[in-house]
């Protein structure tokens, strides 16, 4: 049953992903090229009017930032792009964590049910972390197992349980003082059944 809920889950993140990106951001950039024309044609402007168009020009770009996030965290298109590897280093350039010195630059593939499954487990223990600053991601691909270790890890949430569960998974952790270790295992072919 979590099964079905968590793909459910993911599938409607992916689409409104793709919504966000192609309605709303494609808006702004067709607004952004307004403004910039607008600038270009009218030359000089009374003062307030240039300082209004320029804050205008400012609101969408940052708008389209705050959608690319959006539409990025909702579903990360490095996951399919690059690969699990890739999208756990622009997560954690996002929020400034460590990578682990032996995280892999590339990886054989994982199977994307599974891969999306890592990825959010993950995510969901570094946004919980306080300082992230703090917090470092390993990743390790064995023959039949693919683990994460997230250190400094914010609260294990009943969907962490959940997901790693989903993914016939086991989740394991030490903890000292306030200092928390996530190690997470979950073997390969689990996620191709």
């Amino acid at each position: 049953m979590a099964e079905h809920l968590f793909d459910q889950y993911d599938k409607e993140r992916k689409q409104l992903a793709r919504q966000l990106h192609g309605a709303a951001a494609q808006q702004l950039a067709a607004l952004q090229l307004n403004l910039s024309l607008i600038e270009s044609a009218i030359g000089t402007l009374p003062e307030r009017a240039a300082q209004a168009l320029a804050q205008s020009s400012e609101l969408a770009q940052a708008c389209a930032r705050e959608i690319r996030a959006v539409s990025n965290r909702l579903h990360p298109p490095l996951l399919e792009e690059a690969g699990l590897p890739a999208a756990l280093r622009a997560l954690a350039a996002e929020f400034g964590c460590k990578v682990a010195t032996d995280f892999p630059e590339e990886m054989e593939p994982i199977p994307p049910r599974l891969a999306l499954g890592a990825f959010r487990i993950v995510e969901e223990l570094v946004l919980d972390s306080e300082p992230r600053d703090r917090v470092s991601i390993k990743l390790v691909r064995q023959p039949e197992l693919l683990i994460a270790i997230v250190s400094g890890a914010g609260e294990i949430r009943d969907s962490v349980r959940e997901r790693v569960r989903d993914l016939s998974g086991e989740l394991s952790f030490s903890q000292t003082g306030g200092w928390r270790t996530v190690i997470v295992q979950l073997p390969l072919t689990a996620a191709e059944s």
